[in-house]
């Protein structure tokens, strides 16, 4: 837990002396020590730690569904909200990322193209808003304490993989490392060339939705779940190539399996 509170989001090796220098000129607090601020997570069940993946523990009654783009992670949060819209328990919170707020609002931003961005530059922006979503006022930790289901739309994942490809390894696992595991990650693998046939069909493409970068994405998620297995964590892998319903029916198998629906 102490190693947890102690280690740096964004190691000081990322900020340059000359920046490090302006900082401590102007007063203000260095963004590594505001981020070493966030309070030390409050669950159980802790992991080993990996090789190449993200140190932490898995949060109870959190669920995350991750893929490429075009897997189809929306429209089965959206399946899963509606299947459990009208249940009194658990609680349920669909949720995603990037987050509705300001900075999820500036990776949208980037994301389609309207406001360039370095890689490095988006794969903080990431790590902010996740951390934001985590650990803010009725984020993802206070709902999970309080007894509710949460299940993402993205979550840690999806930074190892995309900004991995774009940041290598290095940046996406450093900005990454304090931030929990899901109770179980559900991966819709689905064949790139399926998943951009349905993408094409959008008015609009974001700056990953090309095969090549695709065809990357898919072959990396394979490699960093398989480490989250490795570790202990819960992964399951759905075919998304099958129908929207079978799909569904699998999430929701997987789903209800949770310790939660026994309580």
């Amino acid at each position: 837990m102490n190693n947890l509170r102690e280690s740096s989001l964004i190691p000081r090796s990322y900020v340059p002396a000359e920046t490090s220098q302006n900082i401590r000129r102007s007063g203000l607090k260095p963004i590594v020590n505001l981020l070493s601020d966030v309070p030390p997570l409050e669950y159980s069940s802790k992991l080993k730690t990996p090789l190449g993946v993200v140190p932490g523990n898995i949060i109870p009654n959190f669920a995350v569904l991750e893929g490429g783009d075009g897997s189809g992670t929306t429209t089965q949060l959206s399946l899963l909200t509606e299947r459990l819209k009208n249940t009194e328990k658990p609680v349920f919170f669909p949720t995603f990322e990037p987050t509705d707020g300001q900075i999820g609002a500036l990776i949208r931003s980037a994301l389609r193209k309207e406001l360039p961005l370095n890689p490095e530059t988006l794969a903080m922006l990431f790590a902010c808003d996740r951390n934001e979503h985590l650990y803010g006022d009725d984020g993802i930790i206070v709902r999970v304490n309080r007894g509710e289901l949460v299940v993402s739309d993205r979550y840690v994942c999806s930074s190892l993989v995309y900004q991995g490809i774009e940041c290598g390894d290095e940046l996406p696992m450093a900005l990454n490392s304090r931030f929990g595991i899901p109770q179980v990650t559900i991966f819709l693998d689905v064949e790139p060339e399926i998943a951009l046939a349905r993408v094409n069909k959008r008015k609009t493409l974001d700056i990953y939705e090309y095969r090549e970068f695709q065809e990357k994405v898919r072959d990396r998620y394979r490699a960093v779940l398989d480490n989250y297995s490795s570790m202990g964590a819960r992964v399951e892998t759905i075919d998304a190539s099958k129908s929207i319903e079978e799909v569904s029916d699998q999430v929701w198998s997987i789903i209800s399996s949770l310790p939660i629906f026994k309580l």
